[in-house]
């Protein structure tokens, strides 16, 4: 009730879209859901084989089909299903633009990241991931960032709103959500095991109404401030 931005928005206006199309109804939301699963295929299938071979595209399609997280996923009400969607379809344009560099295919990777970014902020450092694909492959670091820039300006340009948004609620700088630090405080803490399992840092004060949404920002330093410090004095039990 008292969170402001601890999820991003995307995934609520997908849901609230589906909804006013054909009603409050949650099997509808499943079913758009499938869809995007099919039409994921088709990209990984395009990825495959475009930029390695038939077979391996069409291998890598099929994984996709049966695996059984994915499907998993598809009829859930959770974010992963869109979110892995448009990673898919931003690393298909990002691929595209290599070969025939272009304006359009940049700009809509960098749509597609600020996308994703909006449904999970793990969105965002897949933008440096392909700042190191580019220097990698370019192996000139000027040459990258020159193809790279129009990707981070388009993605930068669809968060923005949410950004400014966030600003004037906490008077702090909040890229697209606060749940960075609870996140990475449930992997790292002392009962943390690899699986999921719901914990907040010490001294945080969950969900409790504050001026400015104060205790939400609190409860992501404190997660990022214990969780390092989780590392550094296990730094075995890390690995």
């Amino acid at each position: 009730v008292n969170l402001l931005a601890y999820r991003p928005p995307l995934y609520s206006y997908f849901i609230a879209g589906v909804f006013s199309l054909l009603g409050r109804n949650v099997d509808a939301v499943r079913l758009f859901q499938a869809l995007l699963a099919g039409i994921m295929c088709v990209a990984i299938f395009l990825i495959g084989s475009k930029f390695i071979s038939l077979r391996v595209g069409t291998l890598a399609s099929l994984f996709c089909a049966i695996y059984p997280l994915m499907i998993h996923y598809s009829v859930q009400i959770w974010a992963e299903q869109l979110f892995t969607y448009l990673i898919v379809l931003a690393t298909l344009t990002f691929l595209l633009s290599l070969g025939k560099p272009s304006f359009l295919w940049k700009g809509l990777t960098g749509i597609l990241l600020g996308l994703s970014s909006l449904t999970r902020e793990a969105g965002l450092p897949v933008l440096f991931g392909f700042l190191i694909w580019l220097i990698v492959t370019e192996k000139s670091i000027w040459t990258s960032l020159k193809k790279w820039w129009v990707m981070a300006l388009f993605t930068l340009m669809v968060i923005a709103p949410w950004t400014i948004r966030n600003y004037r609620i906490f008077g702090s700088f909040v890229p697209v959500s606060t749940n960075g630090g609870i996140n990475f405080y449930m992997g790292n803490n002392p009962e943390a095991t690899g699986t999921f399992r719901w914990v907040v840092p010490p001294g945080a004060h969950w969900n409790e109404a504050s001026p400015r949404g104060f205790f939400e920002i609190q409860a992501s330093q404190l997660g990022y401030r214990y969780g390092w410090q989780f590392i550094r004095e296990h730094p075995g039990k890390f690995v």
